[in-house]
C-alpha cells in the first residue's frame, strides 16, 4: 500500500499534567510525522505550570500554529479521565496516545497506520520503543512481541506490549468507555487487556516511540501504587488459584523493581 494512498484520520491524545518542560518536544515530534492526517487533542489535566502557555504556541496566533492541534483544559482528574475526554471527542478512525513527556520518530504514525489499514480484521497494532533519558538521549531499545495469551498482558515480568505504542480503531476504544479512572498507574495494561478481548492485535516490528525514562523522587511509591492496581486488574479478570498466582507474581516483580528504583530513581 502506497503511503500516499492512506487517508485515515488519526486522533492523537496528548494527556498533559505539569509537563511544560517536555510538551513542546512531544508536539514537535508529532508535527514532524511523515503521515499528516491526524488531529492532536492536547488534554491539559489542570496543570499549574506553564503547560497552557506552551500549548498556546500551536494554537491560532501562536508562532507554531497548526490547525491540527486542539487544546482542551479540564479540572485535575488524572490521565485516565483525560483519555476518556479524548476518546469521546475523537473525530478520527484510529486512536493513538502520545504522553507529553515522550516523542515519536518521524515514521511512527505511518508505520502503524499502514499496518492497521491493510488488515480490516485487526483491532489494534503496536510497536517497539527507544528508551531515552531526561535529555532525550537513547540508551536502549525495547522490543514488543506478539501476544499469545491474555495472561501475558498482566502477569509477565516484561509485558509484550509497550503500552503507548498502541494504535487502535476508535470504535473499539469507544466500546470500553468510560475507562475506569481508579486505575491511576496501569491505564496502559487496562486498555491493552480490553483491546485484546475485542479482537486481534498485531506487532509492528518498528520503533514507533521514544519513551522518556527519568529520575523522579516518588518512583518507589509509584511502583507500589502500580502493583496495587495491577493486582486489582488481575482480580477483575481472574478468580481462585490463577488470580492468586498472578497477584503473587506481580508482588515479587514489584519487590525486585522497587529495589532497583530505590537505588536509581528511574521511572
Amino acid at each position: 500500500m502506497d503511503p500516499g494512498e492512506l487517508k485515515n484520520l488519526v486522533t492523537v491524545a496528548v494527556p498533559a499534567y505539569n509537563m511544560c518542560q517536555f510538551l513542546a518536544e512531544a508536539l514537535e515530534s508529532l508535527l514532524a510525522q511523515t503521515y499528516p492526517h491526524f488531529e492532536a487533542l492536547v488534554i491539559d489535566d489542570g496543570s499549574i505550570d506553564c503547560t497552557p502557555e506552551v500549548a498556546a504556541r500551536y494554537l491560532p496566533g501562536g508562532e507554531r500554529f497548526d490547525p491540527r492541534v486542539v487544546y482542551i483544559r479540564q479540572a485535575n482528574q488524572g490521565k485516565v479521565a483525560a483519555l476518556n475526554n479524548a476518546i469521546a471527542r475523537a473525530r478520527g478512525e484510529f486512536f493513538a496516545i502520545l504522553d507529553a513527556d515522550d516523542t515519536w520518530p518521524p515514521q511512527s504514525l505511518e508505520a502503524r497506520v499502514r499496518a492497521l489499514a491493510r488488515e480490516p480484521g485487526l483491532v489494534a497494532v503496536y510497536g517497539d520503543a527507544n528508551y531515552m533519558d531526561e535529555q532525550g538521549r537513547v540508551y536502549r531499545v525495547r522490543r514488543s512481541r506478539p501476544v499469545k495469551r491474555q495472561e501475558e498482558l498482566i502477569g509477565s515480568v516484561l509485558v509484550p506490549i509497550i503500552g503507548t505504542t498502541i494504535l487502535a480503531r476508535v470504535p473499539a476504544m469507544r466500546d470500553m468507555l468510560p475507562l475506569d479512572t481508579s486505575y491511576t498507574r496501569t491505564d496502559d495494561a487496562f486498555i491493552n487487556v480490553e483491546l485484546y478481548q475485542r479482537g486481534r492485535l498485531r506487532h509492528v516490528p518498528e520503533i514507533v516511540l521514544n519513551y522518556r525514562n527519568y529520575r523522579r523522587a516518588k518512583n518507589p511509591w509509584l511502583r507500589i501504587v502500580s502493583t496495587y492496581h495491577l493486582c486489582r486488574l488481575i482480580a477483575r479478570h481472574y478468580r481462585g488459584p490463577v488470580r492468586w498466582y498472578y497477584q503473587a507474581k506481580q508482588i515479587i516483580i514489584c519487590g525486585l523493581k522497587l529495589a532497583y528504583e530505590i537505588i536509581f530513581f528511574y521511572k
